[in-house]
């Protein structure tokens, strides 16, 4: 069953003229040089990758105004911002949570409570959350007509991923198992709308690569043995949906933990020994995962020949792949007479021999790939390893954490430990962001206290929340040293720009920036006194309580 919406989507020019027209009554906070627009809209999270962006606005920030005409004003309605033009489209489709977007596609969880009781998979009740997905070449919704299960839906070439309830649609027995309390994937075709049921109950998230969305299945569910070790009990089964066949392959191993991309057509595995009933290490026991390199087209599962017990910071980037291997096979690696290191594993493609790093590292440690490096912290110092050579290096720099964004590492670095006042506020507190140049090795930092997590980058940017009195100075120019306040950090000039706006106090800001330089953030009405004023409405309801949505316009 499918439905299509397109009459929440006119208008969106007429809505946009009206907020370009509310920033010129609100101001950008920052004066006429700000590079930020006020979009006059208030909003709970920003999310996107590319064009276009999911805005979750609370009807009760937007002046407790029904924004899905259900009669009420309790929801978070679903907004797309389309950054190509500027339009703002509002689907009047109350949120679950269950979102995703990517490749031109938006899929959110509708809850049919929240949608003003209503029976959006024909199934005689209301309390579902059924996914609709929006096409941003088209500008309108389709409903699958399908009841979500509690797994984030996942956009891969175009398709969507996502777990049906059997109990929320109708009781029904999706993957023949005679009976009908499972959750079973189903692949939405974004070319066709068509949704195709792969008759697998599905007991992880899917992850997609290349063309194809790895997930697990359980032999209990199915009632057989599906990897071949004679009982029909494992949780865990992988199986693939390749997108080009239009259906399931088979894979006979059960797996710890995500299934990682390796190359074009191939997956890396972690072969539970338990499950799979086998000593695939050879060190006399059945308690450890195994690496597998697996290729479901082939029909091949060859070991690396090296274990752990999850994939955790596990990272893949072109066609390589960053594992964290354990000694828990009974090898001691490093010849400390213990077996209870763990090491970084580089694994290359066209079966070039895996490479280790020298030192071990903590389990968790995060892993990051940019330009040829592959960069991960020894304890808290930063090391980097040539993708090519394999040799690593320790770059004299300690940090707390590391993440890639384009050519760049981004790590986070406390004053403390180097004796050195980044900041220039006249103490050794802070924490400070510092970005190294994958090509040309070139490590600077910005300068800023940050007020709570790195919140976008680019290839050639950072959007940042920088804590006032961390950098005792007033960075959104309202008089007070109180808040978090915006700022953009060019890589390549190392200079900073205050975008003039306060920012939430802790956990994640709310942002997302292109490679172009454009973007959008939250701003803060409490953060804004500005004139002496207690705040500022933004987005015209008559409060100062709202996260309001701002453009950020190309530099």
């Amino acid at each position: 069953m499918e439905r299509s919406y397109r009459t929440h989507c006119r208008g969106a020019l007429t809505w946009l003229a009206t907020a370009f027209a509310l920033s010129a009554c609100h101001g950008s906070d920052g004066g006429s040089s700000s590079p930020l627009v006020n979009l006059g809209l208030s909003v709970s999270f920003v999310q996107g990758e590319g064009e276009p962006w999911l805005l979750g606005v609370p009807e009760l920030g937007e002046g407790a105004s029904d924004r899905n005409g259900d009669g009420d004003v309790l929801d978070g309605v679903a907004t797309i911002y389309d950054i190509a033009d500027g339009s703002l489209t509002d689907l009047g489709l109350a949120l679950a949570g269950l979102l995703a977007v990517g490749d031109g596609l938006v899929a959110v969880g509708v809850p049919e409570s929240g949608q003003g009781s209503t029976d959006l998979n024909a199934d005689g009740d209301m309390d579902d959350v059924v996914l609709h997905v929006y096409d941003a070449t088209a500008r309108d919704v389709t409903n699958t007509g399908l009841a979500m299960g509690f797994t984030t839906p996942v956009i891969g070439a175009g398709s969507v991923a996502f777990v049906v309830s059997e109990a929320g649609q109708g009781a029904t027995d999706l993957d023949g198992s005679g009976s009908a309390d499972g959750f079973v994937l189903h692949v939405y075709d974004g070319g066709t709308r068509l949704t195709t049921n792969s008759g697998r109950n599905l007991s992880s998230g899917p992850a997609f690569h290349d063309h194809a969305f790895g997930f697990t299945t359980s032999e209990s569910v199915l009632g057989g043995d599906l990897n071949g070790d004679g009982d029909p009990d494992d949780a865990n089964v992988f199986r693939v949906f390749d997108l080009v066949l239009g259906g399931i392959e088979e894979v006979p191993l059960a797996i710890l933990g995500r299934p990682l991309a390796l190359g074009v057509d191939g997956w890396c595995v972690l072969v539970d020994e338990a499950a799979q009933e086998a000593d695939l290490n050879g060190d006399g026991d059945q308690d450890d995962g195994v690496y597998f390199a697996v290729e479901p087209q082939l029909g091949t599962e060859t070991s690396l020949g090296f274990s752990s017990l999850d994939t955790f910071t596990a990272r893949a980037h072109e066609g390589r792949l960053a594992l964290i291997v354990q000694e828990i096979d009974g090898v001691d690696r490093n010849l400390d007479s213990d077996t209870e290191d763990s090491f970084v594993a580089l694994v290359r493609p066209g079966g070039a021999p895996i490479v280790l790093s020298d030192l071990p590292v903590f389990f968790t440690t995060p892993l990051a790939f940019a330009g040829g490096e592959l960069v991960y912290l020894v304890g808290n110092q930063v090391f980097a390893m040539d993708v090519e050579t394999g040799i690593s290096t320790d770059l004299g720099l300690d940090a707390l954490s590391v993440q890639a964004s384009g050519e760049h590492f981004l790590f986070l670095r406390q004053e403390g430990p180097s004796g050195e006042d980044w900041t220039g506020d006249g103490d050794q507190d802070d924490t400070v962001v510092w970005v190294r140049d994958a090509t040309s090795g070139a490590t600077h930092h910005t300068g800023l206290a940050q007020g709570g997590d790195i919140d976008a980058s680019s290839a050639s940017a950072l959007l940042l929340r920088v804590s006032e009195i961390g950098q005792d100075r007033d960075v959104n120019g309202d008089g007070d040293l109180f808040d978090v306040a915006w700022v953009r950090h060019d890589f390549a000039s190392q200079t900073n720009q205050d975008l003039g706006a306060a920012g939430l106090v802790g956990g994640t800001g709310g942002s997302v920036l292109l490679d172009d330089g454009r973007g959008a953030l939250v701003v803060f009405e409490g953060g804004q006194d500005f004139g002496g004023a207690d705040g500022r409405d933004l987005n015209g309801d008559g409060d100062v309580s709202d996260f309001v949505l701002h453009a950020l316009r190309v530099p």
